[in-house]
């Protein structure tokens, strides 16, 4: 074969060296890239325990073993193509033929859970388990009904305000535990949230929360409520109420004047409903200004009413011995 001494001293003129340089590098890193992805590694899978067939009157304690970690063998070429596959998998684990009458604990040994996992995975490369066992705890589920408490807050157009308070449905609900938590429950409430602008009756589906424990088994039945607040135009009205005398066995309360009127908002279709008798006018002797004028204070009124002026605020009075 002849040689041609030409073009070999061409090529390795510094204009072509670097590129010979460059191209014998790729080669190297995709050898030695080829060489390591040929072996065979060792990868830990993080398996999240899903526990299933649960009884209705049993309850899985939050401190039992929720995360099974096995290592797997596997070859490097495969490395990410298995995590995609098996990223945030789970391992069903059914309890309900391992549940014991008096016992509160079910401990799985890793050779038990290395074959759920095998089976449910379809995976032989699985080499072991970095823990000897998993526990799970259980125990009778208590329930108690309570009512829900609101945390919702809002506002009206103008002209516009709530005919009457908040309700939900359900009003109550059924909280669920361990006995020690379900006794610490008196209350459930709705999601903090505010509406703003509102010009018609409005329905909005809230979440409940329980009162906060510590590793907490509370769970909550339904786990929603619907909030419905009766929002309507409303219209200014005016009714003249006659003060109540004082129920004080030693003496009669007179007052001058003897009636008060009452200015309030109302919605339009309560309108019609309202009358001088919804109303229950006193004087608030425990709040004397002088000895003989006092505030006047509204003992009983409507709850789709706001009072918005009483004339007059104080009246005087005298006091007549029975």
């Amino acid at each position: 074969m002849k040689i041609n001494k030409q073009k070999i001293i061409q090529l390795l003129k510094p204009k072509y060296g670097f590129t010979i340089f460059m191209l014998c590098l790729f080669i190297s890193i995709l050898s030695w890239f080829s060489l390591q992805l040929s072996k065979e590694y060792f990868i830990s899978l993080r398996l999240k325990i899903e526990y299933s067939n649960i009884p209705d009157d049993v309850l899985i304690k939050k401190t039992s073993d929720s995360i099974f970690q096995v290592i797997v063998k596997i070859k490097g070429f495969n490395i990410l193509s298995f995590n995609q596959l098996y990223n945030k998998k789970s391992l069903a684990i059914d309890i309900n033929s391992l549940l014991k009458k008096g016992k509160s604990q079910v401990t799985y040994s890793s050779k038990t859970l290395l074959n759920f996992a095998k089976s449910q995975l379809n995976i032989n490369t699985i080499e072991s388990a970095s823990a000897d066992s998993i526990n799970l705890y259980y125990c009778k589920k208590a329930r108690k009904k309570v009512p829900i408490i609101s945390l919702i807050s809002f506002d009206t157009k103008k002209q516009y305000f709530n005919s009457d308070s908040i309700f939900f449905n359900p009003d109550s609900v059924w909280v669920y535990g361990t006995d020690e938590d379900v006794s610490k429950i008196n209350y459930v409430t709705t999601s903090l949230v505010h509406f703003s602008g509102l010009d018609k009756p409005f329905m909005s589906q809230l979440p409940l929360k329980a009162q906060s424990t510590k590793n907490s088994t509370i769970q909550i039945f339904p786990a929603y409520t619907t909030a419905v607040i009766p929002i309507e135009k409303y219209t200014e009205s005016t009714v003249e109420c006659k003060i109540q005398s004082s129920n004080n066995p030693e003496f009669e309360l007179k007052t001058f004047p003897n009636t008060v009127k009452i200015t309030y908002f109302v919605g339009l279709s309560k309108y019609k409903s309202i009358a001088d008798s919804s109303f229950k006018i006193s004087v608030d002797l425990s709040k004397n200004i002088t000895e003989n004028r006092a505030p006047i204070v509204i003992t009983q009124m409507p709850k789709y009413v706001k009072v918005i002026k009483i004339t007059p605020e104080i009246i005087e009075f005298i006091k007549i011995k029975r």
